[in-house]
């Protein structure tokens, strides 16, 4: 765990930088930075606009949702509570899209549209500020997040590595903070839930946004979260039966503070999570300490600079033994300076482009107790990464043209590019997206340092994903989606039991094709929205470790068809009734080549919000997930010793949060 001291220490030094650099600009309302605007409530307006600072949009020009690349989710603040979500998996979960599955050191992690996601294929960030572990690249969902004070989850998929680079290569998940509200105030938030006579969820949240003297804005969120996870193994096929009876603990504190006047804005994250592998009697804990400085400055009439430095000190993976805490204590200590600077430029009402140029340095040194270990012959490793990344949008009669790349090196990958072309059309109330992207992985410190032969090389991604789109009156929206995914050379985690030695290696190719669709209906009382992805494996694919032998359509672990429906009633004054449910098909697992298949899965979560007092200060929420109790289960993404393990099981959940204006 980092100490405490050196942490504060850190917040001091950020935000004393942030009172002493000058304020060179001021405030100017006819800045190419366009206001954030609430979304509606489940109304995925695709005319509205997204704050562009923060947004995993990838383009700073574009303004609206129909023109943006790729495919995109918005789950908004409404959204979230109508699914009783109390944490970031539960609402990742309930986007059909995405799966969810065993990653490192049993930790979970995601798949999106048919392609497992783990370690580094995905980039998690809270604020715009990225939080994936520096090792591994992932981000152990479950317990991490709670819901309380989330505005929204913007999820894009595909469309990363232009914009961040070879951590983002299928898709970018940003988590913003409720730090910009309408009314300034004091949040305070409880969350209670029990399950199979287990308490299975204890979290305390309080947030605040105040103006301080001289125009400066505070925003502050503080949480402390317990609760259970099961991890029990299933060994060899459907013989045991999983139970959150083997649950064990798990911790997570987390505390976020912003800093903003004018065009200057600093922010810190810290987060510390530590949960129990029972069944192998070790623990696992993480800790997590982030702060950054934005300055926007606005240069002429029509560009816009912005500067964003970022840094970040991890101890990623701490592995403890906890029958004999001398027989493993691993871990490396790990920082990372980001460094991002970038134009956006409105050349004339027809063409814009925004191009930057982004560096890091990361430093991940070994700690290791009990035994020597050594990265190729020394104890550190420095990561060296330069690039620089442009795109422009034309507008035409015909349509909006996205065009840009980002060309990147890196100390373990040398030079690499990544372009991206999007087309896109509106036709009254129908609209047209089409969008052809090349993006990369680059190996991870750990997959370097694991990898089988010394010949490891980055993956590279090629997706083409088609959409039309529509409104049709004032109440209905919907959207169809085919997409194309192929991976070159995919790093794949290997185990050889015989040995007990891991590793990672290039297979030869994996990919898959599919669609999707989206609906959304909403009156004054009630809103919908379904959704809905299913998908089918490349016949070429090749990738012993994670295909199914049975089943020449899916890989394992990982369902082919996903549905979810969110509901929502407005009541009696105040309150509101919510539905949300999920089904997904069956998935195939292997363990030493023993292959067999788990059922179709679904789960059903009813809520129940009520608001009090004269201004609505007072909101009360109850909530039953998985009513029915039914097995909702991840496997693991190869065949190794990891196999299934139990996710959610029926909860009922108390929240209460008070307002104080």
């Amino acid at each position: 765990m980092l100490n405490l001291s050196m942490r504060i220490l850190k917040l001091i030094v950020l935000f004393f930088g942030l009172y002493s650099l000058p304020m060179w600009s001021q405030k100017d309302e006819d800045s190419l930075s366009i206001r954030e605007k609430t979304i509606p409530f489940f109304n995925l307006d695709t005319t509205q606009f997204v704050k562009n600072d923060i947004s995993t949009l990838n383009s700073f020009s574009l303004r609206d949702l129909r023109e943006i690349p790729g495919y995109v989710e918005i789950i908004t603040q409404d959204e979230i509570q109508a699914m009783g979500a109390k944490d970031v998996i539960e609402v990742l979960n309930m986007i059909s899209g995405i799966s969810l599955g065993r990653d490192v050191e049993d930790g979970v992690g995601v798949g999106l549209r048919g392609l497992w996601a783990q370690e580094g294929k995905v980039l998690v960030m809270v604020n715009g500020n990225p939080v994936n572990d520096l090792d591994y690249g992932t981000y152990n969902l479950g317990g991490r997040m709670p819901t309380s004070f989330i505005q929204r989850i913007e999820v894009t998929l595909g469309t990363g590595s232009v914009k961040y680079g070879g951590t983002a290569a299928l898709g970018v998940i940003n988590i913003v903070l409720k730090d910009r509200q309408e009314r300034m105030g004091t949040w305070v938030n409880v969350d209670y839930s029990a399950s199979e006579g287990y308490t299975s969820r204890k979290s305390l949240s309080m947030a605040g946004n105040y103006v301080l003297e001289n125009n400066y804005q505070l925003a502050i969120h503080l949480n402390t979260t317990n609760s259970l996870r099961s991890t029990a193994l299933q060994p060899y096929g459907r013989g045991k039966q999983l139970s959150w009876g083997d649950s064990s603990q798990v911790d997570c504190n987390n505390f976020f503070i912003s800093l903003k006047k004018n065009r200057l804005t600093s922010t810190v994250f810290i987060s510390d999570f530590q949960y129990n592998i029972s069944d192998q009697q070790n623990s696992v804990m993480m800790s997590h300490f982030g702060g950054d400085i934005k300055w926007d400055k606005k240069l002429f009439k029509n560009s816009q600079l912005s500067l964003h430095t970022q840094y970040i000190d991890q101890l990623p993976w701490l592995d403890i033994n906890t029958s004999d805490s001398s027989l493993m204590n691993t871990n490396t200590h790990s920082n990372k300076l980001i460094q991002t600077a970038w134009i956006s430029t409105r050349v004339n009402a027809k063409f814009s482009i925004d191009y930057g140029i982004q560096g890091y340095h990361q430093i991940s040194k070994i700690i290791m107790r009990g035994m020597s270990f050594e990265y190729n012959g020394k104890s550190s490793v420095h990561v060296y990464d330069a690039a620089a990344f442009a795109e422009g949008v034309y507008r035409s009669k015909i349509g909006v043209f996205n065009f840009g790349g980002r060309v990147e090196y890196n100390t373990f990958t040398h030079l690499l590019f990544a372009p991206r072309v999007s087309y896109s059309k509106i036709i009254g109330a129908i609209y047209l997206k089409a969008m052809y992207v090349e993006s990369y992985k680059i190996p991870t410190i750990q997959n370097m340092n694991l990898q089988y032969d010394d010949d490891l090389v980055h993956e590279t991604i090629r997706v083409f994903d088609f959409s039309i789109g529509t409104n049709w009156g004032v109440k209905h929206s919907g959207e169809i989606c085919f997409f194309h995914n192929a991976i070159s050379q995919p790093i794949v985690y290997v185990y050889d039991p015989a040995q007990g030695i891991d590793n990672y290696m290039n297979q030869a190719f994996c990919g898959t094709s599919g669609g999707g669709f989206k609906y959304y209906y909403k009156d004054q009382k009630t809103v919908v929205k379904l959704s809905g992805h299913i998908y089918r494996r490349l016949n070429n694919s090749n990738l012993s470790q994670i295909e199914s032998i049975t089943d020449s359509k899916v890989y394992l672990g990982m369902p082919n068809q996903r549905y979810t429906i969110q509901m929502s009633r407005a009541w009696v004054k105040g309150t509101r009734l919510q539905v949300a449910g999920i089904y997904q098909s069956s998935f195939h697992q292997r363990q030493f080549n023993m292959e067999w298949e788990e059922p179709n899965q679904y789960m059903i979560n009813l809520g129940l919000q009520k608001t009090f007092l004269k201004n609505e200060n007072l909101e009360f929420r109850l909530s039953l997930s998985n009513i029915f109790n039914q097995r909702f289960i991840v496997g693991a993404a190869t065949d190794t010793d990891l196999n299934v393990m139990p996710l959610f099981c029926r909860q009922i959940n108390f929240s209460l949060q008070y307002r104080m204006i």
